[in-house]
């Protein structure tokens, strides 16, 4: 059978026709109201109150010592900034692809996402997490981020649970949605390829730690056991693919033992309290 293409580029969607969608249909109406208020209270808000000292909430340093072999790079931030916009465009590749048929799909998808950030903020309300974040103000982009990120809130890190979310659930989306024969595996290889990359920019423009990688991978296969050990090894395998960067082989060696540790932790606890254990055990932070 010939494989169907799709010729819908999600590089080129608009994101504002995705939340003009989301506004304007009652099916997703609430969900959009509800992973923005996620999003205020959840991850901007306590950092806020803490920098502010309008709370008292411990706040840890999860650098590594691996962490000094990657080198800044600001030209990355475009990367990094790209993770939300990213499953924007996903969201609206869902309704022009397959119609109003997918709304119900996207407000569940929304709702999905909100759910992260609430299970991300029970661990930030008891204990934040930071790192050394370079004050480097030399572009509007890194403006923007020092200005609405007190940098307080590294584990687990939204950046890479929400672009790996986004892949797994796009993936079993499409394959539910499209007719048989359909090919979407260009769609499905960028979506893959901007999950890396973005996962490999909070390295680089220092805004987490080696440590934050592991710790996220894990809350992602404690909260969506769907996204195996295998796949979660295989993306670990993909990060750093800087050749030039001398410690590579070493960050990806720590990044897969800290995720099997984690995922060897007491199966009789929580992975919130796995992660707040280990944020326990690290030092408070001087800022």
């Amino acid at each position: 059978m010939k494989m169907k293409k799709s010729h819908l580029d999600i590089k080129s969607i608009n994101t504002v026709k995705m939340f003009w969608t989301a506004l304007t249909h009652k099916t997703t109406f609430t969900a959009t109201w509800r992973l923005l208020f996620s999003g205020m209270t959840e991850f901007f808000i306590p950092q806020f109150q803490t920098a502010l000292r309008l709370s008292k909430i411990p706040v840890v340093s999860v650098d590594h010592p691996l962490d000094e072999t990657i080198p800044f790079r600001p030209d990355w931030v475009h990367i990094y900034l790209h993770f939300y916009p990213l499953c924007i465009k996903c969201l609206y590749f869902l309704y022009k692809e397959f119609g109003k048929k997918a709304l119900t799909i996207i407000r569940d998808f929304m709702n999905e996402i909100a759910d992260i950030y609430y299970e991300a903020g029970k661990i930030y309300r008891q204990r934040q997490s930071t790192t050394n974040r370079p004050r480097y103000l030399k572009t509007a982009k890194f403006r923007l981020i020092h200005l609405v990120d007190p940098h307080l809130h590294c584990v687990p890190s939204l950046h890479v649970l929400l672009v790996v979310f986004n892949y797994v659930r796009m993936s079993q989306i499409i394959g539910r949605l499209s007719e048989e024969g359909s090919d979407y595996q260009e769609q499905l290889s960028y979506i893959y390829s901007q999950a890396v990359a973005v996962t490999d920019s909070i390295l680089f423009v220092k805004q987490h730690s080696v440590n934050c990688i592991p710790a996220a991978l894990y809350a992602m296969s404690s909260l969506h056991p769907e996204y195996t050990m295998h796949e979660a090894t295989s993306f670990i395998d993909d990060l750093v693919l800087d050749e030039t960067l001398a410690a590579r082989d070493e960050i990806r060696e720590f990044i897969h033992t800290q995720y099997r540790a984690f995922m060897a932790s007491d199966a009789e606890m929580c992975y919130r309290e796995v992660l707040l254990d280990f944020l326990g055990s690290c030092e408070p932070a001087t800022k």
